[in-house]
């Protein structure tokens, strides 16, 4: 009997990859002038931003490590 080939199974990493993309994407336009004043949204949608790439790295691997329970909460926060 073959296995079926999971596509979603590593998924988690791949989202981890996604943060060195955000960081270069971002260093001139945030982190390089990061001790300059500016407007405080700019740093509640940073946070906001980086919640949520925590929550889409944490989701696939609270499925993975079948934490369902703990994913539906995360989910619906």
């Amino acid at each position: 009997m073959q296995k079926s080939f999971n596509l979603y199974h590593n998924l988690g990493f791949w989202f981890l990859s996604l943060i060195v993309l955000l960081f270069t994407g971002f260093y001139t336009s945030y982190f390089s002038v990061f001790f300059q004043p500016k407007a405080g949204l700019i740093h509640v949608h940073f946070t906001l931003e980086v919640l949520w790439m925590a929550m889409l790295i944490t989701q696939p691997f609270l499925i993975k490590y079948k934490q369902r329970a703990i994913h539906k909460t995360v989910g619906k926060i």
